[in-house]
């Protein structure tokens, strides 16, 4: 059985990577080499991603907007989907930590995950403006 390899160590991607070579021979003895087998394709490196929103502290109500991008330089991206759809309203209505979670996989089946959180406070009223007493009437 021939077998040539590829020697792409795990977690990278390369649009230039080759095979190493093997003698074949037959049983009267003639030989070839077979390989190297040069300008393939390996790709066993992730979507990088990056998210802009929702990072940080929001108030209760406040309208922001998912936005983040999924990217690949082996064999591109083929699923890139968050908690929330990309422009879409992320949840703001209760106070407190929440979670957002951005997923994507490349053509090659590699996957990458990102979760994030931000917090949601609640909105503080305005002070009120104290009212002055009018002074009592002179006796």
């Amino acid at each position: 059985a021939l077998s040539l390899v590829t020697s792409v160590p795990a977690g990278t991607e390369s649009a230039a990577a080759a095979t190493n070579s093997i003698a074949v021979c037959d049983v009267a003895g003639n030989c070839a080499t077979a390989g190297p087998v040069t300008g393939l394709k390996v790709d066993l490196l992730g979507p990088s991603l990056s998210v802009a929103a929702p990072a940080g502290i929001y108030t209760v109500g406040q309208v922001v907007k998912a936005s983040y991008t999924c990217t690949d330089g082996g064999s591109g991206v083929a699923t890139c989907s968050g908690t929330q759809a990309n422009g879409a309203a992320i949840d703001t209505s209760t106070a407190g930590s929440h979670s957002f979670t951005v997923d994507a996989t490349d053509a090659a089946g590699n996957h990458t995950q990102k979760v994030g959180s931000y917090s949601v406070t609640a909105s503080t009223p305005p002070s009120p403006t104290p009212t002055p007493t009018p002074a009592p009437p002179p006796t």
